[in-house]
């Protein structure tokens, strides 16, 4: 197809966002997101940030969802409650941690580096959507 594309730019298959990207309606919501697999989350941000649509993440977002908080069109609702743990990846804590880091700027960064990736297993680090925004200003609450 991208061959036919490059010969034929005006073709209707051919405008818009690549398929990988197409199906989002803005905004994307993200909800109540308790994590997952890093790789699954990691292919999804890749996926919401060649879209390029407004993304609001609201209620609670916990372990791999909190690396959508750096999405350039991201915004926390007001009541959101973010959960940062260690690691559980099958291939090592040292990996998975690495990971997740990269998502992250600031004093969130430095907090998941130092405190929160170092946490006992089972146990998690819980702040608002307020004090996510004090720790990295990039951010920003939905509405403001």
């Amino acid at each position: 197809m991208s061959l036919i594309c490059a010969m034929f730019p005006l073709l209707a298959a051919c405008s818009g966002p690549p398929d990988a990207v197409r199906g989002y309606e803005s905004p994307h919501i993200i909800e109540n997101n308790r994590g997952g697999y890093l790789n699954d989350a990691i292919a999804e941000r890749r996926r919401l940030a060649a879209w390029g649509g407004a993304v609001e993440i609201r209620g609670v977002c916990n372990s791999a969802c909190v690396m959508f908080t750096t999405l350039p069109n991201a915004c926390l609702s007001p009541d959101l409650q973010l959960g940062f743990h260690r690691s559980s990846s099958p291939i090592g804590a040292f990996v998975g941690n690495a990971q997740l880091s990269q998502f992250f700027r600031g004093g969130v960064k430095r907090m998941f580096d130092d405190v929160w990736s170092k946490l006992p297993d089972g146990e998690f680090a819980t702040i608002s959507a307020q004090e996510y925004v004090q720790l990295d200003p990039q951010s920003r609450i939905c509405g403001s």
